[in-house]
């Protein structure tokens, strides 16, 4: 069962039954006065399976909203202001599990839905931020690892500047590579980013490319 004492109050429950399909029918009537989305998902303890990637899935996506949020105020944007614009942008106006039925459960990767390399720049940029804001960043930096995956066919793109890469360890480096222009580095006394094509200011307290 999902959906909590507020929606046990108002029938806003979701009900997953493993089991024998003929007792689920036989009693679905009694659940749909239980619940508004009563459905039969297969063999018994599957529903269990279910209602944990469920939780699961929910407290992770918790935890970066934590992360992400604690960096943006902390980089001076108002906390309300910033819940309601973000929830206006393309993953905030998206029902989070939809998007897997955009690519991921048809298996059709191509065309790709997003440049790599800005996906990379993306999370480069906000994990640097959280390095500079004191910001503990553990999902944003095991997401840029992943992302990092990706970094020889990144670099190896004409628009990348050549002299950049991407470092093999963020405790290394906190370069940012920008495609076609130079670098960009969060200054913590001025709350926005600089571009700088040689190094990153030596009063932001980051360290130098290299």
């Amino acid at each position: 069962v999902s959906g909590g004492p507020k929606g046990a109050h108002t029938r806003k429950l979701a009900i997953w039954v493993g089991g024998d399909a003929a007792v689920y029918h036989k009693y679905e009537p009694l659940l749909r006065d239980l619940g508004d989305q009563p459905a039969y998902i297969g063999d018994i303890g599957v529903a269990s399976v279910a209602k944990l990637v469920h939780n699961c899935a929910g407290y992770v996506i918790q935890t970066a909203l934590a992360e992400v949020f604690t960096m943006g105020v902390k980089g001076g944007v108002d906390p309300l202001t910033l819940w309601r614009v973000v929830r206006q942008g393309f993953v905030g106006r998206a029902r989070v599990f939809d998007r897997l039925a955009d690519q991921f459960l048809p298996a059709v990767f191509d065309p790709p839905n997003f440049r790599l390399r800005l996906a990379h720049k993306d999370v480069s940029l906000a994990a640097s931020v959280g390095r500079e804001l004191n910001v503990p960043m553990r999902l944003a930096n095991m997401t840029l690892e992943e992302l990092t995956e990706g970094g020889p066919s990144i670099v190896a793109h004409q628009s990348m500047r050549p002299e950049t890469y991407w470092p093999a360890s963020q405790s290394e480096c906190v370069t940012v590579c920008a495609p076609a222009g130079p670098l960009w580095w969060y200054t913590q006394s001025q709350r926005r980013f600089v571009a700088d094509s040689t190094q990153a200011p030596t009063s932001s307290g980051l360290l130098t490319p290299g």
